[in-house]
């Protein structure tokens, strides 16, 4: 226990008496890897993507099936609401469309007026980029 004692206060002298030596010339400044944050933002925006489109697409077509079947039935208040239903889906997939290649661009356009931090215009097409040109490995 004594042999302890003394070799701690032996290196507790030493680090006393090595400060001026081993000190810091320079000012740290700590610096924060946000790729792989970025990294799996853009994972998820890919495969959230991917979710919605499947299900948009299943919504539809599940929606026109109904519609038709609706339509079909030949009662007057029945085909009527079978036509609205067909119209929906298809409304419902031209929307979406519509918001799934706007919305980027809209952000873009956005960073590039200078409302948003301009990094922001080029991670953006870095995110669509990713998400657009899917591969099966990544």
């Amino acid at each position: 226990m004594k042999e302890r004692v003394k070799a701690l206060g032996a290196l507790l002298l030493l680090t006393l008496a090595l400060p001026p030596a081993l000190a810091q010339t320079e000012t740290w400044t700590p610096s924060i890897d946000v790729k792989p944050l970025r990294d799996f933002a853009v994972q998820t925006l890919k495969w959230t993507t991917y979710a919605a489109v499947i299900f948009v697409i299943t919504y539809a077509v599940f929606k026109l099936l109904y519609g038709r079947a609706l339509a079909g039935s030949g009662a007057p208040g029945v085909a009527s609401r079978g036509y609205t239903e067909k119209w929906e889906a298809f409304a419902s997939l031209v929307w979406f469309a519509v918001a799934l290649v706007a919305l980027p661009f809209i952000i873009w356009i956005v960073a590039k007026v200078g409302l948003l931090p301009p990094w922001i215009a080029n991670e953006m097409a870095n995110v669509i980029k990713e998400i657009w040109y899917w591969s099966p490995g990544g």
